[in-house]
Order: structure tokens, then sequence, then C-alpha cells
């Protein structure tokens, strides 16, 4: 819990250094380099969205907040940007570190979304079941 205090104190600090010493964020580069000339305000408009609905996001107030996933795919779709540079802009600003690596395949991402659904239980039947598969393949073919 302290660790977490910590944090959002870091956070709060980075906000208001950023409001005071005016420095351009990445998010606002982003909305720059997407918006073809647009306001933030027209874009929000010509989408359907609330006044405020992105701009609150880039707020020297609030900048080094990371926002919800929700906020970045709306900014993503907003702009027309990838979600992985929309992520990466917001993270650069909230000074967080992402990590790159290659989205899982379709057979993945399905086995990762059977699991989640699963109870603690049969999370626990689930790993045994693979762990029990895996044995069995390196008994059969041990290179692999």
């Amino acid at each position: 819990m302290i660790g977490i205090a910590r944090i959002e104190h870091q956070q709060r600090e980075q906000r208001c250094e950023h409001a005071v010493t005016g420095h351009r964020s990445h998010a606002d580069a982003l909305v720059e380099r997407y918006s073809a000339g647009r306001s933030i305000r027209e874009l929000e408009r010509g989408h359907g969205l609330q006044p405020g609905a992105l701009a609150n996001h880039l707020k020297p107030s609030v900048r080094g907040g990371f926002p919800r996933l929700e906020i970045l795919e709306r900014f993503a779709e907003v702009l027309d940007a990838p979600l992985k540079e929309v992520t990466a802009a917001f993270a650069k600003d909230a000074r967080l570190e992402l990590f790159d690596s290659e989205p899982l395949s379709p057979d993945t991402e399905q086995l990762v979304n059977l699991y989640h659904q699963l109870d603690p239980t049969r999370k626990d039947l689930a790993r045994a079941t693979l762990r029990a598969i895996l044995d069995q393949q390196h008994a059969e073919h041990p290179e692999t």
C-alpha cells in the first residue's frame, strides 16, 4: 500500500511539474500528428463525443496520469491512430516503461480467454493438465 501511495504521489508531482513548466506532452504531439489540423474539440464533436471526453485527458493538470484502456481506445479511434502508438504516448508522459512484444496468435488468445473464464480450482486443473500433456510429449519426443 505504501508503494502505491508513493507512486501516486510521484505522479501528482510530475503532473504539477508539467503544468508549471508547460512542456508539450507526448500525447499532445500524437494528437497534433494525427488530427489533420483539427482541434481536439472538433475531433470530439465530429465523433459525437461529449465536450472534454478527450480534451480532459490532455489538460496540463492531468499530465503524467495513465488513462484507462477505454480512453486509449477512444483516442485511437478518433485519431485513426494505432492503439499501440496512443498507449506509448500516454505511457511516456506517465514515465511508464512498456515492453514491446509480439501480439498473441489467435490460438493463444483463445486459450487465454478460455483460461480466464475458469474458476480458480479449474485453473489449477488446467495448468496440471497442460503440464501432464507436456511431460507426455517430452517422453514421446525427447528432442522437443
